[in-house]
């Protein structure tokens, strides 16, 4: 039988993502099914999500050396040529020949000679006239020059522009093509930060804590950190420091009855359980039992009891028993401000679809509140830095519901976030490090706000 290629491996998930997979689950799948070496993990990994997020410059790239139309091409071949420019660009030890070989071959297996001759012309004119390639020039046409510079989508970059500015702009590109770091939460139920750091550090691992989520420590080096003892034993989650104070700003108390509407696959609900020290009860609800089946994952490996998943359909909640005190709505959104992670989102999202979403989410929002008992609280929380999914979502909710208020109290490190009015953006906080050095301000970008109702 033969062996599959970490090229041809990376080729095949790029389809799989052209059709509406998001790559890094495939790619964790992946992961889980083959026992790659470390070498070759860590390259099906870099060719992947490289290609997704360079995506722009390198079809702009393949424009200029083609004398077809990019979306006229077999899907395949496409991505095979974005494949070897990518490795080209930003991969440089790979040497000039193996590169075209690779590449050659893999049009051979996908497309037969054909295929190869064209793979072969295209790489070679790109290794031969590569610095002869002409951009769009920046004091002509700003949006597209952003556009192919950082590989993010013309539209979105004029929106921007308009909205953040020029420097702004630039540095949220840079931003959103930067590797996130790993970002943990210590379960604090079995274990402190502190002790957490220096078990792991013992273990070989370098960590700094996190500024703001006093549970959060960020991973800089080690290896891999889930296959340690202290994660089977339940010590530790993975998730975004952005994401861990969503849970602080809604304030769980032990012995309260919490619904999670959108909960899987279970970051924020868990946060909750250990911040409420496992006493009283959450409601944990999605659409999807695969996702569901992660969040109870999640809870028997960190050892919590008070989680109950229920798979939502329809009107399911009219018949609850009691009425919660407090409802976390993270609600589905663009993703656009986790484009470090979710380096598909850029290339899928729409003007027209940002208005889907946020029709979406103010139907969800109705919904958490209609649940919610007098005097309960209720966190609408996203991730994205669009104005139509979060402040235009509350306001036309506020409208329309007059028994409902915006709660400014808040943790202490989540105050520099606040506005007048309440709102809490993670959106700001970008400092330019140079290339391949990690923001001061690492976090994903957010939205929360927590309301009241009278």
């Amino acid at each position: 039988m033969r062996k599959i290629s970490v090229r041809e491996e990376a080729l095949r998930i790029l389809i799989e993502v052209e059709k509406g997979s998001f790559a890094q689950d495939l790619i964790d799948r992946n992961f889980k099914q083959k026992d790659w070496p470390q070498k070759d993990r860590g390259l099906l990994n870099e060719l992947v999500l490289g290609v997704i997020r360079q995506k722009g410059l390198l079809d702009w790239i393949l424009g200029s050396l083609s004398k077809y139309r990019l979306e006229n091409l077999d899907r395949r071949l496409l991505n095979i040529l974005r494949l070897g420019i990518y490795q080209k660009r930003f991969l440089s030890r790979i040497p000039d020949y193996a590169l075209v070989s690779e590449s050659v071959n893999l049009a051979r297996l996908s497309g037969g000679k054909k295929a190869a001759d064209f793979t072969n012309a295209v790489l070679r004119n790109y290794l031969r006239y590569a610095d002869k390639i002409v951009f769009p020039d920046e004091s002509r046409d700003l949006a597209l020059n952003f556009s192919v510079r950082f590989s993010h989508p013309e539209w979105l970059l004029k929106r921007w522009i308009k909205r953040f500015g020029i420097e702004k702009t630039r540095l949220l590109c840079q931003f959103n093509n930067q590797l996130p770091p790993l970002t943990i939460r210590a379960n604090t139920l079995k274990i402190a930060r502190g002790e957490l750091k220096n078990k792991l550090e013992k273990a070989g691992f370098r960590l700094e804590l996190t500024k703001y989520a006093p549970e959060g420590l960020i991973v800089l080096g080690g290896g891999n950190i889930f296959r340690q003892q202290s994660f089977n034993s339940g010590f530790f989650q993975a998730q975004d420091e952005s994401a861990m104070l969503v849970s602080h700003l809604l304030s769980p108390r032990k012995g309260e009855f919490i619904i999670d509407l959108c909960s899987a696959p279970g970051g924020k609900t868990t946060h909750l359980a250990g911040l409420m020290e496992d006493q009283g009860e959450i409601l944990a609800l999605d659409i999807k039992r695969e996702k569901l089946a992660r969040v109870e994952e999640n809870c028997q490996r960190l050892g919590l009891n008070c989680i109950k998943t229920l798979l939502l359909r329809g009107e399911d909640l009219k018949d609850l028993k009691r009425k919660p005190e407090a409802v976390l709505l993270d609600a589905p959104c663009s993703n656009l401000g986790v484009l470090r992670r979710r380096v598909e989102a850029k290339w899928r999202i729409t003007p027209q679809k940002i208005k889907e979403l946020k029709k979406q989410q103010l139907k969800l929002l109705k919904r958490s509140a209609s649940l919610l008992k007098k005097g309960g609280r209720l966190v609408y929380a996203t991730c994205t830095i669009t104005p139509e999914e979060n402040e235009e979502v509350i306001g036309e909710f506020l409208e329309g519901n007059r028994y409902f208020s915006i709660d400014k109290t808040c943790p202490s490190f989540l105050k520099e976030f606040q506005g007048d009015e309440g709102f809490i953006r993670l959106d700001s906080h970008i400092t330019d490090l140079g290339p391949g050095m990690y923001p001061l301000f690492s976090m994903d970008k957010a939205f929360m706000v927590k309301l009241v109702k009278k």
